[in-house]
């Protein structure tokens, strides 16, 4: 099944490099304001430098000659250690002091001065992929976690300070975390040189890696983990054979739970909770995660009324109660940059709910902090399908328009296209076969590529996501900020929210015409009847693949139970999306009529 697939995406480089000059500037406006470093905004700017970096080290052929290549390539680098020996220094003294002050600002100085050697001839001009790492994105994966890790490991190894160390950052999310660990490894007085690599998908060894690693003492493999994966056990044996000493590998925090991560000497829901209203005031008394599924406990009074969902692929989520009783929600929504943007996705995020809030779908953000977006918790119960009067589907419709961005550029839609193309047919083919793969590739196909279409701005349209409070109001949760996920499906037109809803709902004839009624009302995109049905089937084939990965991935007996039951609703599905179609008609008959 195909469940996995990438989210790069393309950006110029000179807007990359302003960005990052733009946030050297707000760094230095916000110490000299506040009399202090910001920490938060530094990880931003690292983020950003180390993405920079990844897309030049992935992308540098059009960056020019060979000889400005390689003058590119080391300036993107400089600038990514530069930013981590600022972070680390804002790290060591968060509230300030003449020292940490003076140590950040030459770091940003060193910044500026690696960006400015570059002329618009050597990379400025050009476009670059940018792969977005995934533990910054999705994951809640903070890089003082690796600060700490590193610091650890010098502690551990007090002679390594006459020792030759190489740092080896596996692309992408190793190129910023690699750089923090030789930060910490430099401050310490340890001789440290830092690499990157992109691993394939099983080398035996890796060509790079070999002529660049001369023979060390230690050689430090840094990943986002947990535990070793191909990648590094590729690196490991390209490191063995090139003459490397001893080898160990970062992170070594595996099973860490996010909460004991610490900001600025503050755990991280006290750092939430004190961002989010005022903590001196309304004390926070305890806190829940509720990611991986842990929602259902406190929503739902039996465990037999659980949905099956996908927790693996869930983001980290914490409920903050205060003394006073007050309960809010913190969502991770990503650190990374937001594609054609200068904020973080979590910025953008926080500015989309603001928007659908003050229509009435959703709660209003209380605040964004170290990547998570706040809002008020919904006491209430979620929705069921059968619960779907015409006028509450009116208003679902009206959301779907609502939450809906703007139409994707002519490439990017193309791409949207090729891809459902190929998850449609792969899925399809592994879940019912040959034949009806064939046919839906059939009725896929002749649509056309939908680049004036408005682009779907949720892709979570399940009952379960939208709850009936206790006031009599329904609002949607988890809206939006899921087009990056690394899923196959990606950005993808407003139809694919349409076909979600339908299928997630199970709408019957009149259902659909009330939802699509106000979709209409809402201002929605007009919609072809054919290449709604397409979509109908591209989103089930998405779900059984979706599904049946979490499903072979769970360890949890009563969740694997759940998860195999939704498997089978979503194949049935699958079939009955392409059963008004010539296809196997023995096989699918049988299917169509367990479906129903």
């Amino acid at each position: 099944m195909i469940v996995y697939g990438d989210s790069d995406r393309e950006e110029s480089v000179e807007a990359m490099m302003t960005s990052i000059r733009t946030g050297i500037a707000r760094v230095d406006a916000s110490a000299a304001s506040r009399g202090g470093v910001d920490c938060e905004a530094l990880r931003r700017l690292l983020i950003q430098a180390g993405e920079l970096e990844q897309a030049a080290y992935d992308t540098p052929t059009p960056l020019g000659a060979p000889a400005e290549v390689r003058r590119a390539l080391r300036a993107f680098r400089s600038a990514t250690s530069a930013a981590a020996s600022a972070f680390h220094s804002a790290c060591i003294s968060p509230r300030g002091g003449a020292g940490a002050q003076s140590r950040v600002r030459s770091a940003l100085a060193r910044m500026l001065r690696a960006l400015g050697r570059l002329s618009g001839g050597e990379g400025g001009t050009c476009r670059v992929w940018v792969k977005p790492p995934r533990g910054f994105a999705f994951h809640g994966l903070f890089p003082e976690r690796y600060r700490e890790a590193a610091l650890g490991w010098t502690m551990e190894h007090p002679d390594a300070v006459e020792q030759d160390v190489l740092v080896v950052g596996i692309r992408s999310i190793g190129t910023t975390l690699s750089a923090v660990v030789t930060a910490v490894l430099e401050a310490r007085g340890v001789r440290a040189r830092r690499v990157t690599v992109r691993v394939q998908e099983s080398p035996s060894e890796h060509p790079l890696l070999l002529k660049l690693a001369r023979p060390a003492d230690w050689a430090l493999i840094v990943h986002d983990g947990p535990g070793p994966s191909g990648a590094f056990r590729a690196v490991a044996d390209a490191l063995t054979k090139a003459g490397a000493g001893r080898i160990h590998v970062f992170p070594d925090h595996d099973g860490a739970p996010l909460e004991g991560a610490r900001f600025d000497g503050s755990t991280l829901p006290d750092a939430l909770w004190s961002a989010a209203c005022s903590a001196s005031e309304d004390p926070l008394s305890r806190v829940v995660s509720c990611g991986r599924g842990e929602w259902r406990s406190i929503h739902f009074d039996a465990r037999d009324r659980w949905p099956a969902v996908c927790r693996n692929l869930e983001r980290p989520k914490l409920l903050c109660e205060g003394s006073s009783g007050r309960r809010i929600l913190f969502k991770f929504a990503g650190l990374t940059t937001a594609p054609g943007a200068t904020l973080s996705l979590a910025e953008v995020h926080a500015q989309k709910l603001a928007r659908l809030a003050r229509r009435g779908f959703t709660p209003a953000p209380l605040a964004t902090a170290h990547g998570f977006v706040a809002t008020e918790w919904i006491e209430g119960r979620p929705m069921v399908a059968a619960e779907a009067s015409p006028d509450f589907l009116g208003r679902v419709g009206r959301y779907v328009a609502a939450a809906s961005g703007p139409p994707l550029s002519a490439s990017a839609a193309r791409s949207a296209r090729n891809r459902l193309e190929t998850m449609l047919s792969v899925n399809t083919r592994e879940a019912l076969g040959d034949d009806w793969a064939d046919q839906a590739l059939s009725l896929f196909r002749p649509i056309a590529i939908l680049e004036n279409t408005p682009r779907a701005g949720d892709g979570h349209m399940a009952p379960h996501e939208w709850i009936a409070a206790g006031d009599g109001s329904i609002q949607k949760t988890d809206a939006g900020g899921h087009e990056l996920d690394p899923t196959w499906t990606g950005r993808q037109p407003v139809l694919w929210d349409l076909a979600g809803a339908m299928l997630e709902w199970d709408l019957d004839p009149e259902g659909e015409r009330a939802f699509l009624d106000g979709f209409a009302v809402g201002g929605g995109h007009s919609r072809a009847p054919l290449a709604l049905d397409a979509y109908r089937a591209a989103y089930a084939a998405h779900r059984v693949g979706q599904v049946g990965f979490a499903r072979d991935t769970e360890e949890d007996p009563d969740e694997r139970e759940r998860l195999g039951a939704e498997y089978e609703r979503w194949r049935d599905k699958l079939a009955l999306c392409l059963g008004g179609h010539k296809g196997p008609s023995s096989s699918r008959a049988a299917i169509v009529s367990r479906a129903r």
